[in-house]
């Protein structure tokens, strides 16, 4: 097991340019907030990948960010300011964009062992008052092998399917959407083994609302809900065996999170985060074993492993801005408590 508390008491001090100062202007790195133009950083809109067949995020991310800039074990994610090791449970056509922080002022943010922000803004402002988004795509996957490793790919189709809605009634504004997608991995044909070509299928269910509670005061609540299954079957053949190999795998991740908003006067703001991220992902896999020399026999195992995550994070933070002539005066206290388990 690993188990991680982390608790970080945070000071900041920033001050420059008064004119047209809001929330726009800065990045919310979950524990600091960072300004926009002392900042470098590169921003992918979600637009952008929506038309690219990919399983996960840091998939999609790749043609833009790994090389010189990133690599996919580094990325670590903040969601809404919210700080995720997994988006698996959120669709692409949920994500309005992601910005790679390039600053070293992260390491103190969460990430460990060099490892990278990247933040995501969900979808969650829109100019019309109500609307649905539908988008759908099919692609046909396959592999390309060297002539000299004799190996044909099979075809196969990858497929997603999204379904959105949201409505804006002045003071409480919600939304929810639901995904479906088949990942693909094709594999090639030899007369040494025999393949089913591996499928990941996954769900994403995402609701959201926005509350005006009063002048001032806002309140967010949001869910995700992502089960999946992935399966796999090949079979080995040589002169003297046939060796047989099935897994199967399913897993349902669970994402709340509350966020409360507290304009207390002109100058100061309270903000109050919770969410919890939980992960259950069990697996089996059957070997079974037929030998046909030198005497016919058989062998069969099955190997079962369940894997889990948790983690609970709470974050409470009291701002000061204050403008004095052409100068901005912004400073705050930030407490974060995180604990994170996996076994």
């Amino acid at each position: 097991n690993y188990l991680c508390h982390l608790l970080v008491l945070s000071f900041l001090f920033i001050y420059g340019s008064a004119s047209a100062q809001n929330d726009s202007a800065y990045f919310d790195l979950g524990r600091i907030q960072l300004r926009k133009d002392f900042t470098q950083h590169i921003t992918i809109k979600g637009s952008d990948l929506e038309h690219m067949p990919f399983a996960r995020v840091s998939d999609a991310l790749a043609p833009w960010l790994h090389g010189t800039l990133t690599s996919k074990p580094k990325l670590v994610y903040v969601v809404d300011g919210n700080l995720l090791n997994d988006m698996d449970a959120y669709s692409i056509h949920d994500i309005e964009e992601i910005t790679l922080i390039q600053n070293a002022v992260a390491q103190v943010n969460g990430s460990l062992n060099n490892q990278q922000l990247v933040l995501v803004k969900t979808k969650r402002r829109h100019e019309s008052s109500k609307g649905i988004t539908v988008a759908g795509s099919t692609y046909l996957a396959n592999q390309d092998y060297p002539k000299d490793y004799n190996l044909e790919s099979e075809n196969a189709l990858y497929h997603q399917y999204h379904l959105g809605a949201w409505q804006n009634l002045g003071r409480i504004r919600f939304g929810a959407s639901a995904n479906w997608m088949r990942d693909v991995s094709p594999v090639g044909k030899s007369v040494f083994e025999t393949h089913k070509t591996p499928q990941l299928n996954r769900f994403r269910f995402n609701g959201w609302v926005d509350a005006t509670l009063a002048a001032g005061h806002t309140l967010t609540l949001a869910l995700n809900v992502s089960p999946q299954t992935s399966s796999q079957d090949i079979t080995l053949f040589n002169a003297a065996s046939a060796e047989n190999i099935i897994t199967k795998a399913k897993g349902t991740i669970i994402n709340p999170s509350l966020r409360l908003s507290n304009r207390l006067t002109d100058e100061w703001l309270h903000e109050l985060d919770l969410s919890y991220f939980t992960n259950r992902a069990p697996s089996d896999t059957r070997r079974l074993s037929d030998y046909f020399a030198p005497a016919s026999a058989n062998f069969e195992s099955l190997n079962h492993t369940v894997f889990k995550s948790e983690q609970f994070l709470l974050r409470d933070r009291v701002s000061f801005t204050k403008n004095l002539g052409a100068w901005q005066i912004r400073a705050g206290v930030s407490f974060t408590y995180r604990k994170f388990k996996q076994e």
